[in-house]
């Protein structure tokens, strides 16, 4: 997967280019009563990497996840998160899993000629159980836990996110070609440490916590149109660098078959509350 984007804004300067290309890979495997799913996604950094300062500012807007733009860098140096679960039947109704993560990440210069990032690597746990109710509905019930290691500017510690817990509950209806999901999750950041360079470490909220609430609604309307609607609302905590924010978010996409093996898919998303945000796209199908 790879892409071409352009960012830009009111007093910021235009951004372009490929963005990084990312592969993945699967296997998956029996074992005993359940199964093994081992997967590798390696980021191949074809994006841009040095910037200029005018540049980097339009990317450190880019980059806040509140805003949820679909591209949020260009490049961020070469990646390898490899990743094992474990999933396995309990009853006819319940199942429940275990899996583990670990992300290596090169360094990449963000701003030409002043330095080589390496941001720090990441090592996760989570636990799931997913419960049948009827024939058609499911509930799942999620915990993940990340830690991240420190960030080095010119190997020097720069920045420490420290460690990531989120709680997510699921439940999916899914009947013909009608689903129904509805999420709500929790994610909660620890005070990152930084300001090495200037007599620290300081610490502080960095990252925002975030709260989710989700639904969405796929179904068929005719056998060459698809429609997929999702709304979600977002609050993210206050950091030392934003306050607080309230979003509310709406996607609407439909899907057309003009051809056999060819599908056009037009989407659109408003974004409001703390900010106003329009967006939209068309997505393009091809089986061969």
């Amino acid at each position: 997967r790879a892409g071409y984007a352009r960012t830009g804004g009111d007093r910021l300067s235009q951004v372009g280019g490929l963005t990084d290309a990312v592969g993945r890979l699967r296997y998956d495997r029996p074992l005993g009563e359940g199964s093994v799913v081992a997967s590798a996604t390696v980021n191949a950094p074809v994006g841009r990497q040095r910037l200029s300062p005018d540049a980097l500012r339009t990317m450190r807007f880019v980059s806040q996840n509140f805003y949820d733009f679909p591209v949020s860098s260009y490049s961020r140096g070469l990646s390898v998160s490899p990743r094992v679960t474990w999933a396995v039947p309990v009853t006819d109704r319940l199942a429940v899993g275990l899996g583990a993560g670990y992300q290596h990440q090169r360094g990449f210069e963000p701003r030409a000629n002043r330095g080589t990032y390496v941001p720090g690597d990441g090592i996760g746990i989570n636990a799931g159980v997913d419960y049948k109710l009827t024939r058609t509905s499911a509930l799942g019930v999620d915990v993940a836990y990340r830690r991240y290691g420190p960030d080095r500017f010119e190997g020097a510690r720069s920045f420490e996110a420290g460690s990531r817990i989120s709680g997510t509950v699921r439940y999916l209806f899914r009947t013909g070609f009608t689903t129904v999901r509805a999420v709500a999750r929790y994610a909660n950041w620890e005070e990152s440490t930084f300001g090495y360079r200037v007599g620290g470490p300081d610490r502080g909220p960095i990252v925002p916590s975030h709260a989710l609430l989700l639904g969405s609604l796929q179904t068929r309307l005719s056998e060459a149109i698809d429609l997929r609607v999702r709304a979600s609302g977002h609050r993210y905590a206050e950091t030392l660098r934003a306050r607080s924010k309230g979003v509310g978010r709406l996607f609407l996409s439909s899907a057309f078959e003009v051809a056999e093996g060819l599908t056009l898919a037009p989407h659109t998303a408003v974004s409001y509350g703390s900010y106003l945000g329009l967006g939209g796209g068309l997505r393009i199908e091809g089986e061969f």
